[in-house]
């Protein structure tokens, strides 16, 4: 594309910093992949529209609808297993279950693992219609849409779950603010992404598998994915991109306030922090 049309516009400002100087990084589908000369961040500099990826995301959805098989295996059930367990040593205390959401919950494997946990009381939000009809299928809490579309009162959950979602969404800055609002006070959250500073990125250059605007927009490092965070009102607990596969991992604390230069308005951890490497990927 590499310049502005009806569907997309030039993002002239990078939107972790405010940053208005970037350098080209690389180009994908015609798409301009820039790098934020301040902090760093690397995004697609060419803008779709909300209708445009509306529009290709359904007609997404609509084969995946067609070709879909329930994914199992026992890999797949431990590495779900293992990240439950980790997740609740962050509330040893809580007597009532640990009201979890998860963005982007496919045919529902987190929520499965934490079904018959009577520590958690989970739902999950799916673009996927098919995906979600599986998972209330098999009993689960699922419902298609996204977070903005919900209205979930303020404070309501303990803990939002986002596994490979982040990247795809439009805007940025006001879904991990919607993530901010539902969390209670204290509240965590938890996101895995493709991560632009991996060993493997940077060996695959333009062959990246993750790269690939309209459906990624959005490139982070654990610093990037840190300082977008921490202005929409976070505390990082723990970041990390160190395992085999390219995935950033964050866990982060809701503050009681944004960070000073954050555009959105508001609406001691142990050693536990320390993010489990599972290959949490949505296949």
């Amino acid at each position: 594309m590499l310049h502005p049309n009806r569907n997309h516009s030039i993002l002239d400002q990078c939107p972790v910093c405010d940053g208005g100087h970037h350098d080209l990084w690389q180009e994908k589908n015609d798409y301009a992949i820039v790098r934020c000369r301040d902090c760093n961040f690397v995004f697609s500099r060419d803008y779709p529209n909300f209708d445009f990826l509306s529009r290709r995301y359904s007609k997404s959805y609509s084969k995946d609808a067609e070709n879909f098989t329930p994914k199992g295996g026992i890999g797949r059930s431990l590495k779900y297993r293992i990240l439950t367990r980790w997740l609740q040593k962050f509330f040893p205390e809580k007597e009532s279950p640990i009201r979890l959401l998860e963005i982007g919950c496919g045919q529902g494997d987190l929520l499965k693992s934490v079904h018959n946990n009577p520590r958690f009381a989970a739902q999950g939000l799916d673009y996927g219609k098919r995906r979600v009809q599986y998972a209330r299928e098999i009993g689960l809490d699922a419902r298609e849409g996204d977070i903005e579309s919900q209205g979930f009162a303020d404070n309501t959950f303990d803990l939002v779950v986002a596994l490979h979602v982040i990247e795809h969404v439009h805007d940025l800055h006001s879904t991990i603010a919607e993530i901010r609002r539902v969390l209670k006070p204290g509240g965590l959250f938890f996101a895995v992404c493709p991560c632009v500073t991996h060993f493997k990125a940077r060996l695959a250059g333009e062959r990246w598998k993750y790269l690939g605007p309209p459906g990624h927009l959005w490139y982070f490092s654990p610093r990037t994915f840190s300082r977008l965070v921490r202005r929409i009102g976070f505390e990082t607990l723990s970041t990390s991109c160190f395992y085999h596969r390219a995935h950033v991992r964050i866990l982060a604390k809701k503050t009681d306030a944004p960070q000073p230069g954050s555009r959105q308005p508001a609406s001691p951890l142990d050693r536990h922090s320390s993010i489990p490497n599972l290959g949490l990927e949505k296949k």
